[in-house]
């Protein structure tokens, strides 16, 4: 059609561009999710796991989880936003 640029990647590889991203999102996000943890609320990465387990033994651990899912999920969808291809 007139006007339309062919496109100069594989579809495959755009799926695989967009995996990549988004896993790259999600992985940055995790990572100051937990940087922020230990911040604010003074939780170390070796506690987090125990914190996941069972938050309502610690004094803010729905808050913690809260912060960690949020960040997360919107690393994931900063990720996929990144490749609009």
């Amino acid at each position: 059609m007139k006007g339309l640029s062919p496109r100069s990647v594989h579809p495959a590889v755009q799926l695989l561009m967009l995996l990549g991203l988004a896993v790259a999102g999600l992985c940055l996000a995790s990572l100051l999710a937990l940087l922020l943890a230990n911040a604010l609320y003074g939780v170390s990465m070796l506690q987090f796991g125990a914190l996941a387990a069972a938050p309502e033994r610690a004094p803010h651990g729905w808050e913690v989880l809260m912060l960690y899912q949020g960040l997360s999920l919107a690393g994931w969808g900063l990720g996929r936003q990144c490749c609009r291809c």
